[in-house]
């Protein structure tokens, strides 16, 4: 097999595998997402039993595409290319500055762009992040998922647009935060709890401050973490409450941040992220969250 990169490792390529003291060691040292360049050696076998768990479908939740080489290196520019917009973006909210809709907007073209050459390229490296890169890259992913599966929806170009915009700015009452706090290995107080659950609605005034985003924008700002049961925040809100689009975020970040490391636990497998997911009864929208595994599974569409 030939890896081309691994998590948290700035483009490392270990190459050819055929040694099993290097699979010994990719063990040992918890390296748990890479990708493979099945052009230049084989693939990834996963038996049914390692993948049929709960009423999950079968194997393919690996993210099958097979991007080329060429595919994930321009994959790999999408995040360098958007950095500074994103830097400059999240500067501006720390500072109570105004999140310009526009700048958002040059940074969703880019990862549209790329998402027309292979779509699994670009979803598969913003898995491929450090720990330091956390909220920087759950931000693009986050985005990238909401294009992906608004097209995979037939959603029309603006809405998908508006899709990649909102999951960019999700977090941006983050920003008001400690750094400390977000990124504090372990369980957090009740008080620190408390705190976290205060992005959304930080978010959301921020943005409706300065009033250039679209109202999905600030809906999903202020609803991505709500729940169809009630039980989610900042206010409770359930079933006909919750639109289509935050049904769709939540979806997405939940999928992101499940299948990428934290600074306070391992990353999941695809198929690891949606057990959880259909095992969390009233949480999301079922019929979605199925049609999210199919977009996976197909990338070019139902």
């Amino acid at each position: 097999m030939y890896i081309d990169d691994i998590e948290g490792t700035d483009g490392r390529s270990l190459g050819l595998v055929v040694s099993r003291a290097t699979v010994a060691d990719i063990h040992e040292r918890n390296l748990f997402s890479s990708i493979i360049d099945t052009s230049r050696g084989r693939d990834v076998a996963v038996s049914d039993e390692q993948s049929a768990a709960g009423s999950v479908p079968p194997a393919t939740l690996a993210c099958h595409g097979n991007p080329s080489r060429h595919d994930v290196a321009r994959a790999r520019r999408v995040p360098a290319s958007t950095k500074p917009i994103m830097g400059k973006m999240f500067s501006d909210a720390r500072l109570g500055k105004a999140v310009q809709f526009n700048d958002a907007a040059k940074a969703v073209d880019q990862i549209i762009s790329t998402l027309d050459e292979n779509p699994i390229a670009l979803i598969e490296v913003t898995r491929l992040r450090s720990k330091d890169e956390n909220s920087f890259l759950h931000s693009i992913g986050v985005s990238t998922l909401m294009i992906h599966f608004g097209r995979w929806l037939g959603h029309d170009p603006m809405a998908v647009r508006l899709l990649g915009v909102s999951g960019l700015v999700h977090d941006i009452g983050k920003m008001a935060l400690p750094s400390s706090l977000l990124q504090k290995a372990g369980s957090l107080t009740g008080d620190e709890l408390a705190q976290v659950r205060t992005h959304p609605s930080e978010g959301h005034a921020l943005l409706a401050r300065h009033g250039t985003m679209p109202n999905v924008v600030m809906e999903i700002c202020l609803n991505h973490h709500e729940r169809l049961d009630g039980t989610g925040y900042p206010r409770g809100i359930a079933q006909n409450e919750i639109s289509k689009a935050v049904r769709i975020a939540s979806i997405c970040d939940v999928y992101d941040a499940m299948t990428t490391i934290r600074p306070y636990k391992r990353a999941w497998s695809p198929t690891e992220a949606f057990s959880s997911m259909f095992r969390s009864e009233g949480q999301f929208d079922r019929q979605l969250l199925w049609q999210f595994i199919q977009c996976l599974d197909h990338p070019g569409g139902p």
